[in-house]
C-alpha cells in the first residue's frame, strides 16, 4: 500500500485472508525479508485464498498507533512484519519466527488450517474511541 493507494478497495472473498507485510525495503533487514517474501507470494499465486498487500510503513506515520492498538504491533521498531488477516471474522496472528522461506510458507499453510491461534482485531471504532478519550484526558489536563 502506498499513499495513491490507500483508497484501494479489495474484495475479500468468504475465505480469503489478507497476508500483511510491514516492509521498509531500503533497510537491510526490510530488502532481505522483501525478497523473501516475493518468493513466498509466487509460491502461493495459484492459491484464492491469499491476497497479499505489501505496507511502507513510513508515508502512514499517523496509522502507527492504529495498527498497534489494532493488532498490537509496533511498525515503528520494526523494519519487516508479516501476519494473516481475517478480515470477516476480524482476527489475526502475526509471525514472530526467523523469516526463512521454508518456514514462512509452512507458517501460512498452519494458519489456513486452523492450527495458528488467531487473535481478535479491535476494531478501528474501539481503536479510534481509545484515542479519542486518551486524547481528550490529555487536553483536559492541560
Amino acid at each position: 500500500m502506498r499513499v495513491e493507494t490507500i483508497h484501494t478497495t479489495w474484495n475479500h472473498a468468504e475465505n480469503q485472508k489478507m497476508l500483511v507485510a510491514f516492509v521498509r525495503p531500503e533497510t537491510e533487514t526490510g530488502s532481505q525479508f522483501f525478497s523473501l517474501l516475493k518468493t513466498v507470494a509466487r509460491s502461493f499465486s495459484s492459491d484464492n485464498r491469499t491476497h497479499f498487500v505489501w505496507v511502507h510503513p513510513d508515508p502512514f506515520q499517523n496509522l502507527h498507533s492504529t495498527w498497534k492498538r489494532m493488532y498490537d504491533l509496533d511498525v515503528a521498531k520494526s523494519d519487516a512484519s508479516f501476519g494473516v488477516i481475517d478480515v470477516l471474522k476480524g482476527e489475526c496472528a502475526w509471525y514472530d519466527s526467523r523469516y526463512r522461506v521454508k518456514d514462512l510458507q509452512s507458517w501460512i499453510r498452519n494458519v489456513f488450517g486452523g492450527n495458528v491461534a488467531m487473535q481478535k482485531v479491535e476494531s478501528i471504532a474501539s481503536a479510534s474511541d481509545k484515542g479519542e478519550s486518551e486524547t481528550s484526558r490529555s487536553a483536559g489536563d492541560l
